[in-house]
């Protein structure tokens, strides 16, 4: 990938010049179902060594507000009935071209042999580097408009070429389209000058799941987070006070099941009441959804942030 994109070249180190370092930081990415789908390994510099105005210049980079995501998808999706795809840019922050002379030392488990005393000249931004995201961006938005794709004046991360719609953040590239031919079209177009990977409709973008059967349904089940597994040390430490609850009061499935409204208040009144120890705030998150008399599982799901 590397010499492919020729991000950098070999050099003697320069005097007086920042030589940044670099670390290997290791990820697993996850599909919508939080399943683990790919194993990374990223080379990452450590720009906290870089100094401004002399290893960067502006840093700025456009991302694209969720409600214009939301907006495209229900307007362009749902009313109007569109085709979109999502596609997924392959180390993306590679293709920015630097205007910047930055140096890196030669990164872990990679020393050539005989030149251990050099370093990198970086011609392509490399994750971790201040002005990376601005690099990539610049770098797109010139494809784009090269490929005859124009770009709202009201979003800096939308496009627009005839009867398709792009929506741009960071690596990840949203093409709606009246058509399929249309949005297929536009693909080639794309890779004929970046490396992508297709990933079909959209499923997963922005911490948020979307799932299209007849209708749209957007929603962040993958991101309930608990924190804390195993609280067997914050009991210990006095940081949690556990109360009894009688069997009659117990709920078998406290997030799924729905209750009727004396039932739940009498919860609540259990859960609010209770005095609890702790070095800062609980914090309790509670949306009622009624039907009738009946309270929704969606108002059960209740989240304790812990300190």
């Amino acid at each position: 990938m590397m010499k492919t994109r020729k991000v950098w070249e070999l050099v003697d180190p320069p005097a007086n010049k920042t030589i940044t370092g670099s670390k290997w930081v290791y990820n697993i990415k996850h599909d919508e179902e939080n399943k683990p789908k790919k194993y990374k390994a990223r080379l990452v510099a450590l720009g906290f060594k870089q100094k401004a105005g002399i290893d960067y210049g502006e840093t700025f980079s456009p991302v694209v507000n969720f409600s214009i995501v939301k907006l495209m998808f229900i307007v362009l999706v749902s009313l109007l009935g569109w085709n979109h795809v999502q596609l997924d840019v392959k180390s993306a922050y590679l293709y920015g071209k630097l205007n910047e002379k930055v140096y890196l030392k030669q990164p872990p488990g990679f020393i050539v042999k005989d030149a251990e005393s050099k370093v990198y000249l970086l011609h392509k931004a490399l994750y971790g580097l201040h002005q990376s995201g601005r690099s990539w961006n610049c770098e797109l938005d010139h494809i784009l408009k090269n490929l005859k794709f124009d770009k709202l004046l009201w979003s800096n991360c939308l496009y627009k070429n005839k009867d398709v719609i792009l929506v741009i953040y960071v690596d990840d590239i949203i093409v709606f389209g009246k058509t399929l031919n249309g949005i297929n079209k536009t693909i080639a177009l794309i890779k004929s000058k970046l490396d992508l990977t297709e990933l079909g409709p959209a499923k997963y973008l922005l911490g948020v799941n979307f799932e299209m059967n007849k209708d749209l349904f957007m929603h962040k089940t993958k991101h309930i987070d608990i924190r804390y597994k195993f609280i067997r040390e914050l009991i210990e430490d006095m940081l949690i006070e556990l109360c009894f609850i009688e069997s009659k009061k117990n709920l078998s499935d406290f997030l799924t099941k729905p209750l009727l409204v004396n039932k739940f208040r009498d919860v609540l009144k259990i859960v609010f009441n209770t005095t609890y120890t702790t070095v800062g705030p609980y914090v309790g998150d509670n949306r009622s959804c009624r039907k009738g008399n009946e309270i929704s599982e969606y108002s059960c799901a209740a989240r304790w942030t812990f300190p």
